[in-house]
């Protein structure tokens, strides 16, 4: 599961020294994990862009539906290990969710939600420097 929102509304109050970054190729995504047990964190695009995916995994220890609200959609369930039972859930992207994300980008980036930023610095370059695996 990946919880999608702002960079700036994503802050990390421990461990931060501990993020790592690869990519797939050198313009791909950026990954983010921690450094010293390999948790996956999130996925970002760049600094300039506001949208960040942050996994599930990472948030253990939260109450997520009173922090972050409820889950809107289950989406590309396709992947899922087993046969999903989520409502409002889809194998594919429905093109009302796929709105709103991109409304949503549009907004942030308006109002300049890609900062601060807990995975790019003030010159956006990433904290980390990325590992290329191709």
């Amino acid at each position: 599961e990946i919880y999608q929102t702002s960079q700036s509304q994503v802050s990390i109050d421990a461990g931060a020294d501990q993020l790592r970054c690869i990519r797939l190729s050198p313009k791909g995504l950026l990954r983010w994990y921690t450094g010293c047990c390999n948790t996956p964190v999130a996925n970002t695009m760049n600094a300039s862009m506001p949208f960040v995916g942050v996994l599930s995994v990472f948030m253990k220890g939260i109450n997520r539906d009173e922090v972050l609200g409820p889950v809107r959609a289950y989406v590309q369930t396709q992947y899922a290990t087993a046969e999903p039972d989520y409502p409002h859930s889809s194998k594919k992207f429905p093109v009302g969710i796929t709105l709103r994300i991109m409304r949503k980008i549009l907004g942030w980036k308006i109002r300049g939600m890609h900062k601060p930023s807990a995975f790019f610095d003030d010159n956006g370059a990433p904290i980390s420097k990325p590992a290329i695996l191709e």
